[in-house]
Formats: C-alpha cells, structure tokens, sequence
C-alpha cells in the first residue's frame, strides 16, 4: 500500500552478474552518449568490471575511452594507471604515470597518488631517479593529506624498499604512537595497516 516512487537512473548504471553482461557493457563504452555521464560513471563501471573479473579487453576499454573524453581527470588518470597495470600493461602505466606531471600535485587526490605510488613501489625502482621521485610524491602526499595514513604506509614502504629500514620504523612508531608533530590521538587501532607494517618489519 506504500506509493512507489520512480527517478530517472544512468544508462551506464548496469549491474554486472553474468558472462553476456560484459558485451553490454562493451557496447555501452562503444557509444559516446555513457561519457556525457561524467566521470563517475567510468569509474563506477571500471570497479565494476575489476570485481567481477571482466576479461582484460573490456577493462582496457574503459581505459582507452575514457583517455579520449577525460584526459585529464586525476581519478581517471589512476584508474588508467590500475587497468594498464592489471593487464599487464607495464610500459603504457609507465607513459601514464609521466604524464601525471602534468597535473600540479596540489590537486591530486588520494587515489592518484596512492595508485602511482603503489605501482612504482611493486614494480621496482629502476634507477636513484625513480627513488627521489617517489619520494617525492609521498613527501605531497603527506603534505596534501595528512590525515591520510596510506600516505606514510607506502612512505615507509618506499623507505624499506631501498633498505632505509630505521628511518622507515621510526616514521612508523611516530604514526603509532605519535610523535614529530602527527597527533597522538592516531594511536594504534587508528593506523592499523602502519601498525603491521611495523610488527613485521621489527
């Protein structure tokens, strides 16, 4: 007996639950209409498509759509970023990742700089430059969003990876326990992930 009320949804709003729901979505990323949607609407789709395990064509689809329509959008940047890097696309994440300089870092959100720095730290670092660039990036990181504990996790998992294992520990204690101005408040259940990294690294 209660009214029912109807809103107008997206089209891009489609619920993947089988195999033949991948060629609908591939036929949605076929039409430019999904991207007057908005960028949203992408990423929505592009988690989407990950969580269900879509074949690698369809996510890098969404990829190369959306660099048409939205290059550069910071979220769809890291979006990018993770759909080359699943698919193992190495080279072209790389190329994606250089042209985030474009973007002034005083505008990139949490994403972005999680997803560059995550993927530059598992793919290795070639070279000292590679080094002071990730860095770098975490040092902005921190700066931009400081109550972000990802953002002193990778540092200290950049620090490790280059065998800077003390300072990597005492910025870790400081985010446990507080100290070097971050706030004591945090404490322990508050940076869970800094607090494994911590028991595993000592």
């Amino acid at each position: 007996g209660t009214p029912v009320c109807l809103v107008e949804g997206e089209r891009g709003n489609l619920k993947i639950t089988t195999p033949e729901d991948f060629t609908i979505a591939e036929a949605l990323l076929a039409e430019d209409g999904i991207f007057n949607e908005g960028p949203q609407t992408l990423i929505d789709l592009h988690e989407t498509l990950v969580a269900h395990r879509a074949p690698s064509s369809t996510i890098l689809l969404v990829s190369k759509r959306s660099a048409v329509f939205f290059p550069e959008n910071p979220r769809l940047r890291a979006m990018r970023i993770r759909a080359l890097a699943a698919c193992g696309r190495i080279d072209q994440a790389r190329a994606e990742i250089d042209a985030c300089g474009d973007i002034d870092h005083r505008y990139w959100p949490r994403d972005l700089f999680s997803t560059v720095l995550t993927f530059l730290i598992n793919q290795g670092f070639r070279s000292q430059s590679d080094v002071d660039r990730a860095l770098a990036l975490s040092d902005w990181f921190i700066e931009a969003h400081h109550d972000d504990e990802s953002a002193y996790e990778l540092r200290a998992r950049i620090l490790i990876s280059v065998n800077q294992k003390e300072e990597a520990t005492t910025l870790l204690r400081d985010v446990i326990l507080g100290g070097d101005g971050l706030d004591p408040v945090w404490g322990t259940f508050a940076a869970p992930a800094c607090a494994l990294l911590y028991l595993d690294e000592c």
